[in-house]
């Protein structure tokens, strides 16, 4: 185990680097870009699109539109009544 000392934004990008060199089968990911910088968010919309990740499934809640057109195949938008499918363009 390696201990890691680092600011807030910090251990949040270790945090999710954790999270995406893990083997999971189901990546649910609530606001992943908060607290990144641009660079990061590029990283992790071109690593969440890649084939690395392909075979996961990923829910990501996010209010990114940029970063969900990057990652999203489908998109479903969920309001106070329930839920709608919605293929965005």
């Amino acid at each position: 185990m390696i201990a890691i000392l680092c600011f807030k934004c910090e251990r949040r990008r270790v945090a999710l680097g954790r999270l995406l060199v893990s083997d999971l089968d189901l990546l649910l990911l609530d606001e992943p870009t908060n607290h990144l910088d641009v660079e990061a968010v590029g990283f992790l919309a071109s690593y969440l699109s890649g084939a690395t990740v392909r075979h996961r499934a990923l829910i990501a809640i996010t209010h990114d539109r940029w970063f969900l057109d990057e990652i999203a195949t489908l998109t479903w938008e969920v309001d106070f009544w329930g839920k709608q499918r919605a293929d965005y363009q």
